[in-house]
């Protein structure tokens, strides 16, 4: 808690004084620009006004691009993304664990790590290709069990695993790569 220390004491008991610890930020300004070109011609012979599909064009292609920097980023002249953060903490596949696959325990562990009070607000962050293997994993008990991602396949998945949402993004990393699944609280990436 950053030097913020409580103490049980009895009546008319002396604390120890801690002195906090403070972090200064630094927040640094990239710009994130974009064109792109339209001959006249094309805005002169078209049926319906360009400028709202490229208003609608520009506004998607800058949303794709800050979440890109903000999950890849290298911090060299874009932002720093989770991927090259300091702060990303790697769960290690499982003993004899076939490469790119996931079990239930690599969920675990991911879901363990997770700092307590981040577990309400956190959001899991996964390739397209993970969808086939969250979907068929399930948990054995004895000689029963159940599935661990849960499905209605006519109302689509539920996207959720441990009640967390599931964003499923071309912007992660493949399937067995760093960075395939991430399990991540968004209130502590700083964008200013």
């Amino acid at each position: 808690f950053g030097g913020v220390r409580f103490y049980w004491t009895g009546e008319a008991s002396t604390v120890t004084s801690t002195d906090p610890r403070f972090k200064q930020i630094l927040l640094v300004a990239k710009k994130l620009m974009g064109d792109t070109a339209v001959a006249n011609e094309l805005i002169e012979d078209s049926p319906f006004t360009l400028e709202a599909l490229l208003t609608t064009m520009f506004a998607q292609a800058m949303t794709f691009y800050e979440d890109k920097a903000f999950i890849n980023g290298t911090g060299a002249g874009e932002p720093l993304g989770i991927l090259n953060s300091p702060a990303l903490v790697s769960v290690a596949k499982e003993t004899g664990q076939a490469a790119a696959t996931i079990v239930a325990e690599n969920l675990d562990k991911m879901y363990a790590r997770m700092l307590g009070r981040s577990k309400n607000k956190a959001i899991w962050l996964v390739n397209h290709d993970c969808f086939p293997q969250l979907a068929a994993l399930s948990r054995f008990v004895g000689t029963g069990g159940g599935p661990i991602w849960v499905t209605n396949i006519a109302a689509g998945p539920a996207n959720q695993i441990y009640g967390r949402p599931v964003i499923f993004t071309e912007l992660c990393q493949t399937l067995g790569t760093l960075g395939d699944i991430y399990l991540v609280d968004p209130s502590y990436y700083l964008i200013g």
